[in-house]
C-alpha cells in the first residue's frame, strides 16, 4: 500500500517537473488540490471500498436528478467515469453499482430515442439527430441509433454524414440487410447529379448483399430495379427479370407483381395482365396499379379483363382519387367493345358533348341515334 502511495506522488511530481520552469501559485494551488484528490481516491479505493461505494452511489444520485431533469451536459463522461471506478472495486456491493449504473445509461438511452421519434415524426430533423447524438455518446456501439441517425441525416440532404452512419452501423452489425440497403440508398442519393458512377456501382453491389442477407426485404427489390434500370439505359435487361423473378419468389408484394407486369407489358401483355390481376387483389385501393391494369387490357384486346380493372380503378378512385383520368369511361369503353351497348350508354353518355374525348363522343351520339335513348 505504502509503495502505492509512494509510486503515485512520485508520478504526479515528475509530471509537475515536466511544466513551465515558472509556475503561477494558481498552478500550484491546483496541482496541490489535484494530487490531494488522486491520493484519497486511491486510498479509499484500496483501503476502504465500502465507503468508495458510498461515495459512488451519492454521486450516481445527483447524476440521475440531471437524466431527469434533461440535463445531457457532459453527462455522458460523468457516467462513464464514474462506470470505470467502480469496475476497479471487486466487492459485492460495487457489482449492484454497475448494474445500476448500467440501468441508468438504459433509461437515459429510451428517453433520448423516445424524444428523437418525436422530433422526426414531426419532421424537426435538426433536433432528431442531436438526440440520437446524444444517445450514442452514452453508447458509442448502438447499431441501430447509428442507422436511424443515418437516415436523419438523409432527412436533412447531409448525404456524407449518411454514408459514414450507415458504414458504422454495418461495422457494428454487418449482417443485418436493412442497414446495407440504407447504405446504397444513401450512396446513390441524389443520382445522377450527386452520385459517382463509383458511388452507383457500390450502391447495387450493397443492395444485393443487403437481399442476400434478408430475402423479404421488399424495398431493397424495388430500389435495386430502379438502380438497374437507370444503369441498362431504361432497358428491361435479363439481369432485371431475374431479380424480379427472385422478388415474387421471396416475398410476392403488389409492388413486386406491379414492376414484373410492367416490365412484361410490351413483349407480353398477357402475362403482364396476370401479374396486373395479383397486384390489384394484393393492393385493391391502389389506383395506378388499376389504370396501367386497365392500359394493358386495352392493347391486348382483353375486353373482359379491361372491365375487370376498370371497376376496380373505379373503387380505388372513391378513396384515392383519379387524377385526370375518368374511370367510368374505361367501364363503358369496355362494355362497348363487348357488344354490350345498352349497359356502357349509362357510362358514355357524358361524353356526348365533350369534343375533347373524341371517340367516347362518337360512341355516345351513335348510341342515342341506334336506341333513342333519352336523358
Amino acid at each position: 500500500m505504502k509503495k502505492g502511495l509512494i509510486l503515485l506522488l512520485g508520478t504526479s511530481i515528475i509530471a509537475s517537473s515536466a511544466l513551465a520552469q515558472e509556475p503561477t501559485q494558481g498552478d500550484i494551488s491546483q496541482k496541490v488540490l489535484d494530487l490531494e484528490r488522486d491520493i484519497e481516491e486511491f486510498r479509499t479505493e484500496e483501503i476502504e471500498p465500502r465507503y468508495a461505494v458510498e461515495g459512488y452511489y451519492k454521486q450516481l444520485t445527483r447524476l440521475r436528478k440531471d437524466a431527469e431533469s434533461h440535463r445531457y451536459d457532459r453527462l455522458s463522461d460523468k457516467i462513464i467515469q464514474l462506470e470505470s471506478k467502480a469496475r476497479r472495486l471487486k466487492t459485492g456491493p460495487a457489482k449492484t453499482l454497475i448494474q445500476d449504473i448500467e440501468r441508468l445509461k438504459r433509461d437515459i438511452i429510451n428517453t433520448l430515442e423516445q424524444q428523437a421519434e418525436e422530433l422526426f415524426s414531426k419532421e424537426d430533423f435538426t433536433g432528431a439527430k442531436n438526440k440520437f447524438e446524444q444517445s450514442l455518446d452514452f453508447n458509442p456501439f448502438n447499431d441501430d441509433h447509428m442507422n436511424r441517425l443515418g437516415n436523419t441525416y438523409l432527412r436533412l440532404r447531409d448525404k456524407n454524414n449518411a454514408i459514414i452512419n450507415f458504414r458504422q452501423a454495418i461495422k457494428e452489425s454487418p449482417n443485418i440487410g436493412l442497414y446495407h440497403h440504407n447504405l446504397g440508398y444513401a450512396l446513390a442519393w441524389g443520382r445522377p447529379t450527386h452520385a459517382t458512377k463509383q458511388q452507383i456501382d457500390e450502391a447495387i453491389q450493397e443492395v444485393y448483399k443487403a437481399i442476400e442477407l434478408d430475402p423479404k426485404l421488399d424495398c431493397a427489390y424495388n430500389f435495386l430495379r430502379g438502380l438497374l434500370f437507370d444503369r441498362s439505359g431504361k432497358r428491361v435487361t435479363r439481369e432485371i427479370m431475374t431479380l424480379q423473378e427472385k422478388w415474387l419468389d421471396n416475398c410476392p408484394t403488389a409492388d413486386g407483381h406491379m414492376r414484373m407486369a410492367t416490365s412484361l407489358r410490351e413483349s407480353n401483355p398477357v402475362k403482364a395482365i396476370t401479374h396486373y390481376k395479383k397486384a390489384v387483389k394484393l393492393a385493391p385501393h391502389y389506383a395506378i396499379g388499376h389504370y396501367n391494369y386497365i392500359l394493358t387490357c386495352r392493347d391486348a384486346k382483353r375486353w373482359e379483363d379491361m372491365l375487370e380493372a376498370a371497376k376496380g380503378f373505379e373503387e380505388a378512385a372513391k378513396i384515392h382519387g383519379s387524377g385526370r383520368y375518368n374511370p367510368t369511361g374505361y367501364i363503358g369503353e369496355a362494355l362497348y367493345r363487348l357488344g354490350r351497348e345498352k349497359e356502357a350508354w349509362p357510362y358514355l353518355k357524358q361524353f356526348e358533348n365533350n369534343k375533347s374525348n373524341y371517340r367516347e363522343r362518337i360512341w355516345a351520339i351513335n348510341l342515342r341515334k341506334k336506341y333513342g335513348f333519352k336523358d
